[in-house]
């Protein structure tokens, strides 16, 4: 398969994922936390402190805790959808073809923020919410990163197009 068809592919499994997650799944999570917001959101926001993190966490209730290995599990998914999705647009946008490793990076990041606080809500040891949100940070930069490489490899095709043209 040519890898226009590929990124295609992602694309319509990632529309569909998006819809499933925004749709169902993201209504029921917040059900499930008492209406709390998802711990991602807290992670990279710097005007949260880590004790805001941990009653966040406890405020989800024994319940809300327990569900969070359905998201856990939801957003693996994501995980390998997005990395997908940005391995192969880079891969067909940038010049320099290391470039299509960042998101692998991303993914990484993610799943390791992911398990900190998975382990953290399970067990209430609050000392993994550090890590999770370094790696929320970390996370942030490659997938950053990689929306620059995505706009300045399409601004490179359009011109050259443009160039070609004239």
């Amino acid at each position: 398969m040519d890898l226009k068809k590929q990124i295609g592919l992602v694309i319509i499994t990632y529309i569909g994922f998006m819809a499933y997650f925004m749709g169902v799944f993201l209504p029921t999570f917040t059900e499930n936390v008492g209406g709390n917001e998802m711990v991602d959101a807290y992670l990279v926001d710097y005007s949260k402190s880590i004790e805001d993190i941990e009653n966040l966490v406890l405020d989800y209730g024994e319940e809300g805790r327990a569900f969070m290995t359905n998201f856990f599990i939801m957003d693996s998914i994501y995980v390998i959808i997005s990395v997908t999705l940005f391995h192969l647009v880079i891969k067909a946008v940038a010049t320099n073809k290391y470039f299509s490793y960042i998101p692998f990076l991303t993914g990484t990041f993610d799943t390791i923020e992911n398990i900190a606080v998975l382990y953290t809500g399970l067990s209430l040891n609050m000392n993994y919410l550090a890590l999770a949100r370094f790696f929320a940070s970390a996370k942030a930069v490659c997938l950053f990163s990689s929306i620059i490489i995505i706009i300045v490899g399409l601004g490179k095709k359009f011109i050259a197009n443009k160039t070609q043209i004239s």
